[in-house]
């Protein structure tokens, strides 16, 4: 003010009045009650009393008293102190955070009784079998085309979307292998023909509840098989066969709990596979686990 006072008597003259305030008088200071034993417990170690009250003081802060509740006043360009605990963390930003020593949490007992369901757990099962098969998990949409939908035993009203986020996107799969396939595919197109992806979600048979499943599916393509894929010095890879796919299916029903060793593997499967290049995995004469 008395500058811009100044300035206007150099260049302009006139006799200056005396000053008036009006209005707000300005900042009221903030005052905080501060307990130096607050430091040790927030942080767990014993900083000094001179130590913690020269800090203060050097950051610009005033703390007033002679107990160990101080008055800290707050400097008006410190707008973010708010409570004691501000105070600790300017305490602790000058004496030093690495000084904090490191506390394991508190143990508490273990959780009695099953924390994930059974659906749960072979989930988990199935996807940790097929990731150590070398396989990549892959997660594909729910909505497919409808001309995918059809050949893949779909196609069905009641899994049609009444508002499709797009046109190709128009039915509930009814099964993995379409999103699958396609995104194998697209790897092809970009070079890496060598892929083997695996997904485990859900699919759809109809509207009701129960005619949704969870399901494993996988797709090995060109040479990626669980030794190596592509080319290599020491011999190439062999292109991809019905023992690897078998192979993959009874590792993931293992892990799931079935029993591999009863297990029944009879000829074709359902309209989309090849006749002469599928199978079925049965436990006993009805009871399909897998194709």
């Amino acid at each position: 003010v008395e500058l811009a006072t100044k300035l206007v008597l150099d260049f302009c003259g006139g006799t200056p009045s005396e000053m008036e305030v009006a209005g707000y008088a300005g900042h009221k200071p903030m005052v905080v009650s501060f307990p130096l034993s607050e430091v040790k417990r927030l942080t767990g170690i014993e900083v000094p009393r001179e130590e913690t009250l020269g800090i203060l003081t050097r950051l610009g802060f005033e703390p007033q008293g002679s107990d160990d509740v101080f008055k800290v006043r707050v400097p008006s360009w410190r707008p973010d102190i708010d409570g004691k605990a501000d105070l600790v963390e300017e305490v602790m930003r000058i004496h030093g955070v690495d000084n904090i020593l490191a506390q394991p949490l508190t143990s508490h007992d273990a959780v009695n009784g099953k924390i994930l369901t059974t659906l749960q757990v072979r989930t988990r099962a199935a996807k940790r079998a097929l990731a150590v098969r070398g396989m990549m998990e892959a997660v594909t949409w729910s909505f497919i085309p409808a001309k995918h939908a059809e050949l893949f035993g779909g196609g069905q009203t009641a899994l049609k979307l009444a508002n499709p986020i797009a046109a190709d996107m128009s039915d509930m799969r009814p099964s993995l292998l379409p999103g699958l396939i396609a995104a194998a595919q697209r790897n092809a197109d970009r070079g890496i023909g060598d892929v083997a992806l695996f997904e485990v979600s859900g699919t759809y048979e109809g509207d009701a509840p129960e005619q949704q499943r969870r399901v494993a599916a996988g797709v090995r393509r060109g040479t990626a098989k669980l030794d190596g894929s592509g080319r290599s010095w020491a011999g190439n890879a062999g292109p991809v066969g019905v023992f690897d796919a078998k192979a993959d299916a009874i590792a993931a029903l293992e892990a799931c709990g079935a029993p591999v060793d009863r297990l029944q593997i009879e000829p074709g499967g359902p309209a989309w596979y090849h006749p002469g290049r599928s199978g079925t995995i049965k436990l006993g004469p009805k009871t399909v686990l897998g194709t």
